[in-house]
């Protein structure tokens, strides 16, 4: 089971040519997709756009989410590349989805939460648990599906990268905790089709 937390891979990452130029980096989107050329931004998602129903990124459990929808947890592989996945179909066909992984801690901290339309083409839909909820309203990063490119570019502001299928935002701070100092990376992934949103993902890895 491959896992949303793909969207932090850098498999590359470009030099500054000059203080006038921006840093730019390659990404892995998912297992088949690699993108370049994309535009890193400073700073972090605010704390609204990383928290979906309640549930903040890097803040609350998976483990958490399912209790909450009595949800089972699934896991694949081990060590670093382990991920553990919950995902739910919605009563309107939609899928909601929070990942974990080994840099998510013993406490199972949810890295990547993600919301797509039609669960009927949602990969991991024959691991998902049925629940009486919709959410197709369910906001992601301050984004909903439906909304037009123009109104998530007016919302989000300049994109790191945007083509046909996607619209990319890319983020790169530093943390201190416990003395310690992070290296924190963000993405909000948004596909599109025919110019609207079919899905929203937004992940977050700390790593010192």
């Amino acid at each position: 089971m491959k896992s949303l937390v793909l969207f932090l891979i850098i498999t590359s990452l470009s030099s500054l040519a000059s203080a006038k130029e921006q840093e730019r980096a390659t990404l892995q989107i998912d297992e088949k997709v690699v993108v370049e050329d994309v535009l890193v931004k400073k700073g972090q998602p605010k704390k609204d756009q990383l928290t979906v129903n309640g549930y903040t990124i890097q803040s609350s459990s998976l483990d958490a989410v399912a209790k909450k929808y009595k949800a089972k947890i699934n896991e694949s592989g081990e060590g670093e590349d382990l991920v553990s996945l919950v995902c739910l179909i919605g009563a309107d066909k939609t899928a909601l989805e929070f990942t974990s992984g080994d840099m998510g801690g013993e406490s199972n901290q949810i890295l990547t939460i993600g919301l797509y339309q039609k669960a009927s083409k949602y990969k991991h839909k024959k691991d998902c648990d049925k629940v009486d909820k919709r959410f197709k309203k369910t906001k992601i990063a301050g984004l909903t599906l439906g909304m037009t490119e123009k109104e998530v570019i007016k919302k989000l502001g300049e994109p790191s990268k945007q083509a046909k299928a996607f619209v990319l935002y890319y983020y790169e701070d530093k943390k201190k905790l416990n003395g310690v100092k992070f290296d924190v990376t963000s993405v909000i992934h948004v596909k599109l089709d025919k110019g609207k949103v079919i899905s929203v993902s937004v992940s977050q890895i700390m790593a010192y």
